[in-house]
């Protein structure tokens, strides 16, 4: 049997893979008995989707016998770059290798901003800059950067089931690192894009992104929001003068919206993004319109006290991409942007190999429904410290449910100075804050 764990407090879908040699072509879910199909992955693995996982718990697999085949997810629409789903007909560009078009087959909609002049997951590699504003805002104006990408890509079918397809992308030319992409796409729509740049090390100044341009609202209309450790800033908007708008830190994700639309991007592997351009040293005191485009700010040697001189190697960078026909939503986002980053996590699994456990699933915690998740929990002596987080603009309230605590306490973030509450009381966490519980145990 297979025990999926789900690590986060709400329930959730789970794509799982188990190694290569496991012989299936479904498994049971032990609690209801259904069958849940499964297909062979690329690499000789078996991939399926757990569905709806208890928060803070698991769900119990077994191997089941065989199972009719699903319909294939990604049909050819013409040539090699050229597929389709059932919901969106996608365009690889033939020398960059990124998306130049995702359209929405059923309303016509078009996702990726041609006029930008980038591709989705496009990689661009710059160069130049020593001596300059680059450095330092006191530098001299920059005038030397010069962009690079790949002018060669080629696309096959790696793997196409009724769960995901992927398609693999290599991408050379251009006096650029190589890239080689595997284009997972989900049945929900959800799109991965893991990157591997093979990386020749120089020391001449140098940066890399991988640029994500989402069509764009009414001018100026669009807002970028990018996600903090326990909170999230909308670019301009929520900086003040003299703020960096060169580049932000990204905890978990990066996003667009538009009063109609917004796009999320999930990146367990770079945290910085730059909004409407790259990095030029222009230190701007304002955004000026294309909050529409976000880069991934994957790689730079500018500073030499805080970054290796010299950059080589297998450089792997993973996002993950959800479209939505509806405006930016914090809690939409917070959870995408942390079960992505954690599912894309190298070398991480939810999935046991074991025994199966006496109940099939269960949960160790559960929150009520609404916007708050919990973000931390933590052993301390004699229990443990909850942190809850309200990502949403108005306050919220929450119980705790299934901890085997015998008395909870509301403290200050390090879980001292507390106030004794009822283990069925309901906790008001304030609109975007948080707040720290001690479950005492003993």
């Amino acid at each position: 049997t297979y025990v999926v764990s789900n690590p986060l407090s709400w329930m959730r879908d789970i794509a799982v893979t188990l190694p290569a040699g496991v012989k299936a072509s479904a498994l049971r879910d032990v609690a209801t008995g259904e069958t849940v199909p499964a297909q062979a992955t690329g690499a000789g693995g078996l991939f399926f989707v757990a569905k709806n996982v208890l928060p803070m718990g698991y769900k119990t697999y077994a191997l089941a016998g065989a199972a009719a085949p699903g319909p294939e997810l990604l049909a050819n629409a013409g040539d090699e770059y050229t597929w389709k789903t059932a919901r969106f007909q996608f365009h690889i560009h033939p020398q960059n290798g990124g998306l130049d078009s995702i359209k929405d087959l059923a309303t016509g909609k078009e996702w990726v901003d041609a006029a930008s002049g980038r591709t989705l997951n496009q990689f661009v590699y710059v160069l130049g800059g020593n001596g300059t504003a680059m450095i330092h805002p006191n530098g001299a104006p920059v005038t030397n950067l010069v962009e690079y990408t790949h002018d060669a890509a080629k696309v096959t079918l790696a793997e196409n089931g009724p769960a995901r397809a992927v398609l693999h992308i290599v991408r050379i030319g251009g006096s650029v690192s190589p890239v080689d992409t595997d284009l997972v796409i989900h049945a929900d729509g959800t799109l991965d894009l893991v990157n591997v740049i093979d990386k020749k090390e120089t020391l001449e100044k140098e940066g890399g992104y991988f640029a994500f341009p989402f069509a764009p609202g009414a001018p100026d209309e669009d807002k970028a929001f990018l996600e903090l450790p326990y909170g999230i800033v909308e670019a301009d908007q929520e900086q003040p003068h003299g703020a960096c708008r060169e580049w932000y830190s990204v905890y978990s994700f990066a996003a667009t919206s538009n009063a109609v639309a917004s796009a999320y991007v999930a990146a367990p592997d770079t945290p910085l993004f730059t909004v409407g351009d790259v990095n030029r040293g222009r230190w701007p005191g304002y955004l000026t319109g294309h909050r529409n485009v976000l880069y991934a700010y994957v790689f730079n040697n500018y500073w030499h006290t805080n970054y290796k001189a010299a950059q080589g190697g297998k450089i792997r960078c993973a996002f993950s991409v959800r479209l939505s026909d509806a405006p930016f939503d914090p809690v939409t986002a917070t959870r995408f942007g942390w079960s992505r980053a954690l599912d894309l996590t190298p070398e991480r699994s939810d999935t046991l190999a074991s025994a199966a456990p006496a109940v099939p699933e269960a949960s160790f915690l559960t929150l009520d429904d609404g916007p708050v998740v919990l973000g931390d929990l933590l052993p301390v002596e004699g229990g443990l410290l909850a942190r809850l987080y309200n990502p949403s603009k108005v306050p919220a309230q929450t119980a705790l449910h299934g901890v085997p605590a015998k008395a909870m306490l509301e403290t200050d973030l390090f879980g001292e100075n507390g106030t004794p509450l009822s283990l069925d009381a309901k906790v008001t966490v304030p609109a975007r804050g948080i707040v720290t519980l001690l479950l005492k145990r003993d």
